[in-house]
């Protein structure tokens, strides 16, 4: 019962990541970059805090891991989904998709040159090169050799920085571990990164007023 469960949890978490793309992109068409990445984490953060309650966390360890989650929240957070946010905003979802379920291929790049364990078989090379391929020939199929292919070029290469971002903090995580719950870790990075990318929009970006959102846009978000 168990393991089906788990099973259930696992094809909900591939939805709710598959359907990202798509709410995202619909997302933009209400407000900016910055603000609608900035908007998201903040709310994802706020509803994941009754979980931090329910299980009784220690709170203490923010204080203590204050820097490690400062850093993790700017890099995983706020340095990642501003690449992210802005790449999806210039290529269609479905691009933007497949670009970032090539994160697996970096991080097994990257993985074995950070772990000595963790060594490439001809198996494994093979595989890197047809994902690689792939990855390339769906993204550019989809190209538009008109005015907007510069535009076309920038939005990917943000996602690919948002991919070997997100990537490296992976790898960096998994080599130095800390004491803190992945639960705790999420809640508080997603709500500091989300209020520095917020930060940003006003600074930078022509914000749309919150109080002219529509319940449209709430459900999207």
């Amino acid at each position: 019962m168990d393991k089906l469960k788990y099973h259930i949890l696992a094809i909900l978490a591939c939805l709710g990541w598959g359907t990202a793309f798509v709410f995202i992109k619909l997302g933009l068409n209400y407000a900016p970059t910055l603000q609608l990445s900035g908007m998201r984490f903040i709310l994802a953060g706020i509803i994941l805090l009754p979980f931090l309650f329910k299980k009784s966390e220690n709170w203490g360890i923010l204080i203590k891991e204050w820097r490690f989650i400062l850093l993790f929240s700017f890099f995983q957070i706020t340095a990642q989904y501003a690449f992210y946010f802005s790449g999806i905003d210039l290529v269609p979802a479905s691009v933007a998709a497949i670009i970032v379920g090539a994160s697996p291929l970096v991080v097994f790049i990257m993985a074995h040159y950070s772990f000595h364990n963790d060594r490439f078989t001809p198996t494994k090379i093979i595989a890197v090169i047809l994902g690689v391929v792939g990855v390339v020939s769906m993204s550019i199929k989809n190209v538009d050799f008109t005015d907007s292919y510069p535009y076309y070029l920038i939005g990917v290469a943000f996602i690919i920085a948002s991919v070997l971002i997100n990537s490296s903090v992976n790898i960096i995580v998994a080599k130095n571990s800390r004491p803190i719950s992945p639960i705790m870790l999420t809640a508080v990075s997603n709500f500091l990164g989300g209020i520095t990318l917020f930060i940003a929009s006003l600074a930078i970006e022509d914000i749309t007023p919150i109080q002219s959102l529509n319940l449209e846009f709430w459900l999207i978000l």
